[in-house]
C-alpha cells in the first residue's frame, strides 16, 4: 500500500511538480486524488475533487478523468447516502440501536464513510444519554469518535463541542466552509478563504494546494498566496523550496503565525469564552 502522506504531502518532488504545472493543469493533485480513491478514502478525495474541478482548465486532458470520477463518486454516494438517511429516520424515532445497526452495516463495506461515522456517534451518544450512562454535556463519546472522523476527512464540516476559545473558533471555521462558493463572482476570494480555513485547521496539504492555485489565478493575492503556500509546505517538513524565492521567510512565516493568532483572538466566538 502506498504511503500517501510521504508520497505527496511530505514529498519535495510532489510540490516541485505542482509548481511546474501550468495554470489550470491539475495533473499533480489528480494523482493524489486517485491515490486516495485507491485506498478507499473517497470522502477526502471528494474534498480535493470539488475544488480541483472548479479551477481545472477544461481543455486539459485531465478534465475527462475528473468528469468520469465525479460521475462514479456521485453514483456511489447516492447509494450510501440513502442507507444513511434510513438510519437517520430511525434515530428521529428514537430507535437508536436500530440506527446504529444500519451505520455499522454501511461501515462494514465502506469503513471510511465520514457521514456514517458521524451519525453512528450521534446515535450512540443519544442512546447513552437516554440510558443514563452519560450526561448530555459529556464529551467522551465525541472525543473518542472525532479522531476517526477527521482521519478520513480532516475538513469535515461538523464539530460538536468547544470547551475553550480556540476550540470554538475552529468549530466556527469548519462550519464556515459551507458558506463558500455560493456566488460565481466570489470564486477566487472563496478559494483563498478556503485555503486559510484549511491552514487554521492544520490541514496543510490541502491548504498548500489551494494557496498554489490562488497564487497562479488571483493576481491581487498572488504574493500573499505564495507566502502562505511556502508556509504550509514548511509546516509539512519541506524546508528547501522556499530558497528559490526572495524574502526573509523566518520573518514572513512569523508574520503569518501572528496574523492567524490575531484573527482568532479578535473573533467574536473566541471572546465569548473565558480563556
Amino acid at each position: 500500500m502506498i504511503d500517501i502522506e510521504n508520497s505527496t504531502s511530505k514529498n519535495k518532488d510532489y510540490w516541485r511538480a505542482t509548481m511546474e504545472m501550468g495554470v489550470g493543469n491539475q495533473l499533480i493533485p489528480i494523482t493524489k486524488i486517485f491515490m486516495l480513491i485507491a485506498q478507499g478514502e473517497f470522502d477526502y478525495a471528494e474534498q480535493y475533487l470539488e475544488i480541483i474541478n472548479l479551477f481545472s482548465d477544461p481543455k486539459n486532458i485531465t478534465e475527462g478523468y475528473l468528469r468520469e470520477l465525479k460521475l462514479r463518486l456521485n453514483s456511489f454516494n447516492n447509494s450510501v447516502n440513502e442507507k444513511i438517511k434510513t438510519g437517520i429516520a430511525l434515530h428521529d424515532k428514537k430507535e437508536f440501536n436500530k440506527a446504529i445497526e444500519i451505520y455499522e452495516t454501511i461501515l462494514k463495506t465502506y469503513p471510511n464513510s465520514v457521514w456514517a461515522l458521524y451519525e453512528k456517534y450521534y446515535s450512540t451518544n443519544a442512546s447513552s444519554v437516554e440510558d443514563g450512562k452519560t450526561k448530555l454535556e459529556d464529551r467522551g463519546i465525541w472525543d473518542a469518535s472525532k479522531s476517526e472522523i477527521y482521519k478520513h476527512n480532516p475538513l469535515y464540516q461538523m464539530d460538536v463541542r468547544a470547551s475553550n476559545g480556540k476550540e470554538g473558533y475552529l468549530l466556527f471555521k469548519r462550519q464556515e466552509i459551507n458558506s463558500l462558493f455560493k456566488k460565481k463572482e466570489e470564486k477566487l476570494n472563496d478559494l483563498f478563504k478556503y485555503a486559510q480555513i484549511a491552514s487554521d485547521l492544520g490541514v496543510y496539504d490541502f491548504s498548500a494546494q489551494l494557496f498554489w492555485i490562488s497564487a497562479g489565478m488571483d493576481e491581487k493575492k498572488s504574493e500573499k498566496a505564495m507566502h502562505n503556500f511556502l508556509y504550509c509546505i514548511d509546516k509539512l517538513g519541506e524546508k528547501t523550496l522556499k530558497q528559490n524565492f526572495k524574502g526573509d521567510f523566518d520573518k514572513i512565516f512569523k508574520a503569518i503565525d501572528e496574523e492567524k493568532d490575531n484573527a482568532m483572538k479578535e473573533s467574536v466566538i473566541y471572546k465569548s469564552f473565558k480563556n
